[in-house]
C-alpha cells in the first residue's frame, strides 16, 4: 500500500478509536497501526472509508493542537504579558519537560519563552519533604550557558519564589546572547543547594541544610522569535552630551537593545558613564505611559574591536509592540514597523 486512500480502506473506524485516543494521536502511530492490521480485513464500503477519513481528520487536528503552547501559571506570574501577548506568543513559547534528580532533589525545566537574543525558563526545584518552613533556596552555583561562539552570552536566576508547603521552589531564569540563539543547545549547571529555615512567628532561622550535589539539564531551544528583525541604522545620537551613532536596534516583548558606536572607547572624546546608557533607552506606549528601566539590570558588550558597544535594556514590565508610541535612543526616534 503506498497511499493514504488505501491505508484507509483497510483498518475499521471504530477498532481505530478503541485504539486510539485523541491526546494520544499522531500520524506515524496512525500508520504503524494500519499496517500491522492491513492482512485480517478486507475491503470496505465507502461509507466506512468515509468515517474513517472524518476519524483521522478529527485525530490530526487534535494533534496539531496538542503542540500549542499553553502557558504555565507560574510562568505567567513572573512575566505578566498581557492575554494579546500570551496569544501572540505561542510561537515563541517551547515545553520543554527535562528533569534530573539527585539526593532527593529534582530540578526540573518545564517552559522556554524568548526571542531572537534571549530567553526566559520556568524551573522546578523539589526538595525532600522532611524540610520543614524553608524560607530561602540558594546555590553555591547556578549558571546557563549557551553553547555557541560569540562575544558574550549566558544566565542564570532572575526571580525565584518558594512554597514550603509543597516543598518547591519555582524559579524564573534568564539567558541571553549577542548572537541569534534559536536552534543552539543550552546547559543548566546547579551544584549543591542550600535550604534556609525559619520559624514562621519569629522569622527566626532555625536550620541551614546543605545538599551537595551537581543538577545538570540540557536542551535544545526551538521556538520562534515572532519579532521584527533587527533593524541596521547610521543615525546620531547623543547621550550626556557626548556623540554616539547608532548601528542598529531590535526589540521584542522582552527587550529593547542598541549597537551604539560613540566615543567611550577611544582617547579622543570624554567616557560616557554605564548608567546613562539606561536612560538613553525610552519607551512610551499610545497611552502616555513609559516604561520604567530596570535599573538592576544592564546588558552591555564591548564589540568590534572595543569600538561599539552593544545594550539590552529590561524593563520592570513586559513590552506590548502592538501598544507601542515611540522608542527613543540616544535622543532619536526609532523607525517602528
Amino acid at each position: 500500500m503506498n497511499t493514504w486512500h488505501e491505508w484507509l480502506q483497510v483498518l475499521p473506524p471504530e477498532e481505530l478509536l478503541q485504539q486510539l485516543t485523541p491526546e494520544r494521536a499522531d500520524t506515524g502511530r496512525i500508520l504503524d497501526l494500519v499496517r500491522r492490521k492491513s492482512g485480517r480485513y478486507k475491503r470496505y464500503l465507502p461509507r466506512r472509508v468515509i468515517a474513517l477519513t472524518a476519524a483521522l481528520a478529527v485525530l490530526a487536528c487534535t494533534a496539531v493542537a496538542a503542540v500549542v503552547f499553553e502557558w504555565d501559571q507560574k510562568l505567567l506570574a513572573f512575566l505578566q504579558p498581557s492575554q494579546t501577548q500570551q496569544e501572540q506568543l505561542q510561537l515563541a513559547g517551547q515545553q520543554v519537560d527535562r528533569k534530573v534528580i539527585q539526593n532527593g532533589v529534582t530540578v526540573e525545566v518545564d517552559q522556554v519563552v524568548g526571542d531572537s537574543y534571549s530567553a526566559y525558563a520556568l524551573c522546578r526545584i523539589r526538595y525532600p519533604q522532611k524540610y520543614q518552613n524553608v524560607s530561602q533556596l540558594s546555590f553555591s552555583q547556578l549558571n546557563m550557558r549557551i553553547d555557541m561562539v560569540g562575544y558574550s552570552g549566558g544566565g542564570g536566576l532572575n526571580q525565584i519564589e518558594i512554597d514550603p508547603q509543597s516543598k518547591e521552589a519555582v524559579c524564573l531564569l534568564r539567558m541571553s546572547h549577542d548572537q541569534p540563539i534559536q536552534g543552539q543547545k543550552v546547559t543548566l549547571s546547579i551544584e549543591d543547594i542550600t535550604l534556609t529555615m525559619t520559624d514562621p512567628e519569629t522569622g527566626e532561622v532555625t536550620k541551614v541544610k546543605t545538599i551537595s550535589g551537581s543538577w545538570q539539564l540540557s536542551w535544545t531551544l526551538r521556538y520562534q522569535d515572532v519579532a521584527d528583525g533587527v533593524q541596521k541604522l547610521d543615525l546620531p545620537g547623543q547621550i550626556e552630551g557626548h556623540p554616539v551613532y547608532i548601528e542598529d536596534f531590535y526589540y521584542s516583548d522582552f527587550m529593547v537593545r542598541a549597537t551604539l558606536r560613540d566615543g567611550k572607547y577611544t582617547e579622543m572624546n570624554p567616557q560616557v558613564p554605564d548608567g546613562s546608557y539606561v536612560d538613553a533607552i525610552k519607551v512610551t506606549m499610545k497611552d502616555g505611559w513609559v516604561l520604567q528601566p530596570r535599573r538592576d539590570y544592564l546588558d552591555s558588550t564591548v564589540i568590534h574591536g572595543g569600538r561599539c558597544a552593544q545594550i539590552t535594556v529590561l524593563f520592570t514590565e513586559m513590552i506590548e509592540p502592538g501598544q507601542i508610541a515611540s522608542i527613543e535612543i540616544a535622543g532619536q526616534q526609532m523607525p517602528l514597523s
